[in-house]
């Protein structure tokens, strides 16, 4: 008779990858309900990066995943997916539609972001 048995294939660390991308796109999903969060997690770099699709995959944020484990309230997630919704002049919370449709626009209809004090700008 066959069991049923949990079947994995793929490297060691592929398992805690997608545990962690799970558990920070769950964090932000509760927080920042309706926007769509797209999240990878690397064991092999050692960094989560997130980006936040509703706005514009441009711009997000890249966590050390060791901060992300060892964060049991979450409140690292919280704080940097709430200052990406802030650099779009969007309130933190549940996602308004209507809200980000009337945020402004470049001449390729992306929504501008403020880039002051980003590393990167």
């Amino acid at each position: 008779m066959l069991q049923n048995k949990e079947f994995f294939i793929g490297k060691a660390t592929d398992k805690l990858d997608f545990a962690v991308a799970k558990h920070v796109a769950d964090t932000l999903n509760k927080h920042y309900a309706g926007f769509m969060w797209a999240v990878n997690a690397s064991s092999e770099t050692g960094m989560v990066q997130v980006r936040n699709l509703s706005l514009s995959g441009d711009w997000g944020f890249n966590l050390h995943m060791r901060r992300v484990q060892e964060d049991v309230s979450g409140k690292i997630i919280r704080d940097a997916g709430g200052e990406i919704l802030e650099r779009y002049r969007v309130k933190r919370g549940a996602i308004n539609h209507d809200k980000v449709e009337e945020l402004p626009t470049d001449f390729a209809g992306r929504i501008i972001v403020d880039k002051s004090g980003a590393q990167y700008a």
